[in-house]
Formats: structure tokens, C-alpha cells, sequence
């Protein structure tokens, strides 16, 4: 086994050693080829830190949110005010401010942008609120009493 290895390790060099000059036909003059040309690695610029930093800005102060509400008395003889102005994001509260008989307050609202509003059943001396996120014109009754509207437009 070692001479068979050994034997093809010979023809190993031998066929690597060997060269065989092929000239290509017309040519009678030797040329000479140009050396290899020697590969520069590329430089290496590092990187420098790309994370942002943020700086507080310590001028800038926030503007504070006012949540602005409006009262509406709900009386036995209507609302007060009937008709309202507000804009979108306010709050109106309908305070129960009835006495007599009759004293209970059901708000509903029947047209526009406030059709889904409707209020529970309450007494005297409390209230409901609804904010207004969109604008647009709101109508709305008393379910105790049917006939008293009132009527708030959003802007």
C-alpha cells in the first residue's frame, strides 16, 4: 500500500510540474506577458455610533387640555339654554333642577350627529353628561317630557 501511494505521489509532481507551452498558429515572435497585477484590500473606514440622541427641548411647554363644559338646566318648563354653540371635544351636562310631581329628567337625543345619546332615568339635583367628538347639529328631547327640545350645534 505505502509503494502504491507513494508511486502516486510521484506522478502527482511530475503532473504538476510539467508545463506545456501551446502558441497560437501565425505567431513566430515570443511575447511576453504582463505580471499579475497585485490586489489591494480596500481600506476599512470605521463606523462611527449612528443611534440619534435626542435632547429634550427644556424652552418648549405644553399646552394644557381644557376640557370645557357647558351646563343645560332641565326644568319643568323646558330647557336652559334651548339652543347651544359648542365645539368638538366639549362637554354638555343636563342638571335636573325640576320639582313637583314630575320631577324625573330622561334626555334622548333624536337628530343628527347625537342620535345615539340617551341618558338614564334621573332625579332631581343630578345630572348627565355627553361630550361631542364630531361635528355637526344635535337635537334632542326630554323622554318625561316629549315636547321639550333643545337643539346644540357643534363646530
Amino acid at each position: 500500500m505505502k509503494i502504491i501511494i507513494g508511486f502516486l505521489l510521484i506522478l502527482l509532481l511530475i503532473g504538476c510540474s510539467t508545463t506545456k507551452t501551446v502558441e497560437p498558429e501565425g505567431l513566430n515572435e515570443t511575447q511576453e506577458t504582463a505580471p499579475a497585477a497585485q490586489v489591494t484590500p480596500p481600506e476599512v473606514t470605521p463606523v462611527q455610533n449612528t443611534t440619534p440622541t435626542v435632547t429634550p427641548n427644556t424652552t418648549a411647554q405644553a399646552t394644557p387640555v381644557v376640557n370645557t363644559t357647558h351646563t343645560v338646566n332641565v326644568k319643568t318648563d323646558g330647557f336652559d339654554p334651548k339652543e347651544l354653540t359648542i365645539k368638538v371635544g366639549e362637554t354638555i351636562v343636563w342638571k335636573n333642577v325640576r320639582t313637583g310631581r314630575y320631577d324625573k329628567a330622561f334626555i334622548i337625543g333624536t337628530l343628527g350627529v347625537c342620535r345615539t345619546m340617551k341618558s338614564t332615568i334621573y332625579g332631581p339635583g343630578e345630572e348627565f353628561s355627553y361630550t361631542f367628538n364630531e361635528a355637526g347639529k344635535c337635537t334632542y328631547t326630554d323622554g318625561v317630557y316629549t315636547t321639550l327640545t333643545g337643539k346644540i350645534t357643534i363646530e
